[in-house]
C-alpha cells in the first residue's frame, strides 16, 4: 500500500486502500434501557436530536437522560453509519477529477448510477491541513447556515472510492477526510458565458458599421445584462440574509468571492434519469426562473466564520444520503438499545 497521484496540478495524492466488506463497529456493543422507557420513541427522538445537531447532548425523553460515556458512544456509531452509508454510495461511482482551488481538489462521477451525478467530493489538497485550513468554515455552514442557505452535505471522516490517477487509471483509495456536496449551477459559469455572449454579439453588431451606443441596445445585449445583474441581485440578496445570521466569509472582497464560490441549487427536476456527465450553465440558470432566495445557495465554506457574539439557531444542512442514512441510523440504534 502506498500514495497514489491522482493529479499533480491540484497537488492531490491518496493512500492506495484495501477491498472489503466494512465491518459494523457496533455489533457487540448493548445498552440497557428501563423497562418503562418506550424504545420506539426513545430511538426517534435519538434520531431528531442528532440530525438537528450533530449530537445528543441536549437528548432527553421523560426522566431518561444518557451517561456521558454512553452518549459518547451513541454518537460514534451514529458518525460511522454515516460514513458507512457514504462509502456504499460512493463506492457504486468511478470518480475523476474535475476542478480544483486553493485548499480542495473537487472530484466528480465519470462512471455509475445517475444518482451520483448531482454532487461532487472535496477532498483537501496533499500541501494543505484538512482541520485548520478547510473543517472549520464547513463546521460552521454546516451546523448553522440551514438548507436555505447552504447546499446539502455530507463531512466523512473516513471511506474508501474508485477515482482515476494522474494516468486515467481507475485506483480504490483511502480518503481520511472528504466533503460530499450537492452540484450547483456556479454563479461564475453563468456571468462568464452571459459576459462572453454579449461581446460577440456588440462586435457583431460594430462590424456591420453601427455604433458602440446602438450595440448595447440591442435586444439580445439587454437581455444577457439584465440576466447578469439579475445574478448579481439575488447573490446580494443572499449574502445579506447569512450576515443577519452572524455569519461572514472571509474571502468576500476578493476577485474569487461571489462568482466561484456561490451559485443555485439544481431543482431534481433538472436531473435527467440516467443523464450522463451535465455541467449546469447558463441555460439551466434561465430554465430555473430564479427568484426565490431559498435557490441562491454557497458550496464553499473554507472561509466561513461567526461574527464574536452571533445569535444563531442551531439548523444543519442535510447529509447527501439522508434517507438512507437515517434508515441505517435507525437499525444501529434499535440492536444496540435493548430491554430485559
Amino acid at each position: 500500500m502506498g500514495k497514489i497521484e491522482l493529479s499533480s496540478f491540484f497537488n492531490l495524492s491518496l493512500e492506495e486502500a484495501q477491498k472489503g466488506e466494512r465491518l459494523p463497529l457496533e455489533t457487540k456493543y448493548r445498552v440497557i434501557l428501563p423497562k418503562e422507557a418506550d424504545k420506539e420513541e426513545v430511538v426517534v427522538s435519538m434520531l431528531k436530536t442528532f440530525k438537528k445537531e450533530g449530537d445528543l447532548i441536549s437528548f432527553r425523553i421523560g426522566r431518561l437522560v444518557i451517561k456521558e460515556d454512553v452518549r459518547q458512544k451513541l454518537e460514534f456509531f451514529l458518525r460511522e453509519s454515516i460514513d458507512a452509508i457514504t462509502e456504499k454510495k460512493l463506492e457504486k461511482g468511478l470518480f475523476t477529477v474535475w476542478r480544483g482551488g486553493e485548499k480542495m481538489a473537487v472530484l466528480k462521477r465519470r462512471e455509475g448510477p445517475s444518482e451520483l451525478d448531482n454532487l461532487v467530493v472535496k477532498v483537501a489538497r496533499s500541501d494543505k491541513n484538512y482541520e485548520h485550513d478547510v473543517l472549520p468554515g464547513y463546521l460552521v455552514a454546516k451546523n448553522v447556515l440551514s438548507y436555505d442557505f447552504g447546499i446539502a452535505m455530507t463531512l466523512a471522516k473516513k471511506i474508501r472510492m474508485y477515482v482515476d490517477d494522474s494516468t486515467g487509471t481507475p485506483r480504490y483509495v483511502f480518503v481520511p477526510h472528504s466533503l460530499i456536496q450537492e452540484r450547483a449551477i456556479v454563479a461564475k459559469d453563468i456571468l462568464d458565458v452571459a459576459d462572453a455572449e454579449i461581446k460577440r454579439i456588440i462586435n457583431f453588431i460594430i462590424i456591420k458599421k453601427r455604433s458602440h451606443s446602438e450595440a448595447v441596445k440591442d435586444e439580445r445585449v439587454r437581455k444577457y445584462s439584465s440576466l447578469m445583474n439579475k445574478v448579481k441581485t439575488q447573490f446580494q440578496e443572499w449574502y445579506d440574509a447569512i450576515n443577519l445570521l452572524g455569519i461572514y466569509d472571509k474571502d468576500m472582497g476578493l476577485i474569487t468571492g461571489m462568482d466561484r464560490n456561490y451559485g443555485f441549487r439544481v431543482p431534481k427536476r433538472f436531473i435527467p434519469e440516467g443523464k450522463r456527465e451535465r455541467d449546469w450553465g447558463i441555460k439551466d440558470y434561465s430554465e430555473l426562473k430564479a427568484g426565490k432566495r431559498t435557490e441562491v445557495t454557497s458550496f464553499d465554506f473554507d472561509s466561513y466564520a461567526l461574527r464574536p457574539g452571533a445569535m444563531t439557531k442551531k439548523d444543519r444542512v442535510p447529509e447527501i444520503f439522508e434517507k438512507e442514512i437515517l434508515e441505517d441510523q435507525e437499525r444501529v440504534l434499535k440492536q444496540i438499545l435493548i430491554q430485559k
